[in-house]
């Protein structure tokens, strides 16, 4: 049986099958010559091949799950008159603030359960501090000094630091 055969009756690309003949021990380059017995083996490696599962990372359900949770108080008010810049760097900074909410609500849980919480959860919300913290900075940029923005702002920058 050719290698394109086997392929489509296995369902594999054909850099799959050659990687399978190296540990097999086949290293002559043929284009025929795969015997039942190999296809037999291919197919078995197959089924024990940890395959693409659509289930998504940890990390991205927790960041979903915070998107859809309730307005925080602490939240940077979206005026309509701020530019486009100002107003996507606001929104982004409330969406990373919920993230870091729903990921402190998690450890919470996780100890009233009196289990160790999750590294990833301690490093999710290391990650989008620092990067909240970034965002008020250019933020700080953006607004004019003297205005309601920018003191809000420096409330809570000096939150972070």
């Amino acid at each position: 049986m050719q290698i394109k055969e086997a392929c489509k009756k296995i369902g594999v690309p054909q850099t799959t099958i050659y990687r399978w003949r190296k540990k097999m021990g086949i290293l002559e380059e043929t284009r025929d010559g795969l015997t039942d017995e190999h296809l037999e083996m291919f197919q078995k490696m197959k089924k024990t091949r940890a395959g693409y599962h659509p289930t998504k990372n940890k990390k991205e359900k927790v960041v979903e799950n915070a998107v859809r949770c309730a307005p925080n108080a602490n939240e940077l008010k979206v005026n309509d008159g701020d530019i486009r810049e100002v107003r996507a760097l606001k929104e982004q900074y409330n969406s990373n603030l919920k993230v870091i909410d729903f990921a402190n609500d998690l450890i919470f849980q996780s100890m009233d359960r009196r289990r160790i919480p999750d590294k990833y959860l301690t490093d999710l919300i290391d990650k989008y501090q620092s990067l909240n913290v970034k965002l008020l900075r250019s933020l700080g940029k953006l607004a004019p000094l003297g205005s309601d923005d920018s003191t809000e702002l420096m409330e809570k920058l000096s939150d972070y630091i």
